[in-house]
């Protein structure tokens, strides 16, 4: 059986004391791909020499909304430039954050440099790995006709919306706290498996509240959604990895 993870942030100091075993650990539940997303530049490098030193993982690279505000023009121009030049699974995490910022001016800021990365997508053929907190109708406005491929990571908006986004044909990446999160479970009851992927977005979002998520934890979102989608695990897993690969592409 083949898992993958196609959003997590190993660079997190979380991780700094033990990531071989956390690595192992993945391996041994089976997950054969973590796509590791990075948020600004110096994150965007640890996540490319991560990928470097560790087979298992793929860089995706990007600007997180809310760290691409500390940045001036010049300096997110410099990074999308450095980012294009790179070798990546991605580019993510990116999109919109109107939770954590409520001035409509960064809002502004954040959909030039969100638009760039688009705009970026389109140039590369590369797949978007979005971040919509609170603003997940302007994120698929901005994708919808874009002719991109896009992942709306752990997505809370609301359920009409993920009817527009499903109908659109992108994807939703779920994480283990599915197992506790109601609006989690609806939207993968709401939406095809061949539109499905997992991630762990690790150290977050893990199966309980407390404590640090790692990607091994892969394994109880698979779980989870074949019990949903009344499936075995088996089957369920082969579709998601099969979904990896044709937005991610990859290694078999």
């Amino acid at each position: 059986m083949r898992l993958v993870d196609v959003h997590c942030h190993l660079d997190d100091t979380q991780f700094s004391a033990d990531l071989d075993a956390v690595l192992r650990r993945a391996e041994l539940a089976g997950v054969k791909a973590i796509v590791c997303n990075g948020i600004s530049p110096a994150s965007n490098r640890a996540v490319l020499a991560l990928s470097k030193l560790h087979p298992l993982i793929r860089p995706a690279l990007g600007l997180y909304p809310i760290e691409a505000l500390k940045l001036t023009d010049d300096e997110a121009a410099a990074e999308l430039s450095w980012i294009s030049r790179q070798k990546c699974a991605a580019l993510g995490e990116v999109g919109l954050d109107h939770k954590w910022s409520t001035d409509e001016k960064e809002w502004e800021r954040q959909e030039d440099v969100f638009g760039r990365f688009i705009a970026l997508s389109r140039e590369t053929g590369r797949a978007l790995v979005i971040h919509s907190r609170k603003a997940e109708q302007r994120c698929f406005e901005m994708v919808r006709d874009a002719g991109v491929r896009a992942v709306f990571h752990a997505f809370g908006g609301r359920r009409s919306l993920v009817k527009d986004i499903r109908d659109a044909g992108f994807l939703f990446s779920i994480p283990p706290s599915v197992l506790r999160d109601s609006g989690f479970q609806q939207l993968v009851k709401d939406v095809p498996l061949s539109q499905l992927l997992t991630e762990t977005d690790a150290p977050y979002l893990g199966p309980e509240r407390e404590g640090r998520n790692e990607p091994a934890n892969v394994r109880l979102a698979v779980e989870k959604i074949a019990a949903l989608k009344q499936l075995t695990t088996e089957e369920t897993a082969n579709v998601l990895f099969a979904n990896y690969l044709r937005v991610f592409g990859g290694p078999t």
